[in-house]
């Protein structure tokens, strides 16, 4: 029997992976989903834009969005993880 994964960290990384694949497929034209979704690429949305304008590929440029995007939510999974096995570990 298949046991589902209890932990943030797997579930906000396969819903960062599921806002990437909704946005390559071209379902999110305006990257509204995948900007609102992610903080790190909206804090540094006018470095991005100078990226994007400096990078020869735009493929590459999308590239790094989604890897930023996935990276920020596995560590934010990491976190909560962290807190939630400390506090677990307080009260036993």
């Amino acid at each position: 029997m298949w046991r589902l994964p209890k932990t943030f960290t797997f579930w906000l990384a396969l819903l960062s992976v599921f806002v990437c694949a909704h946005n390559l497929l071209g379902y999110d034209d305006k990257n509204l989903l995948l900007g609102y979704t992610s903080p790190l690429l909206l804090w540094f949305s006018s470095q991005f834009t100078r990226l994007h304008y400096s990078l020869e590929s735009e493929q590459l440029f999308y590239l790094i969005w989604y890897v930023t995007h996935l990276v920020t939510w596995l560590l934010i999974g990491l976190v909560i993880d962290w807190g939630v096995s400390r506090i677990k570990r307080n009260k036993s």
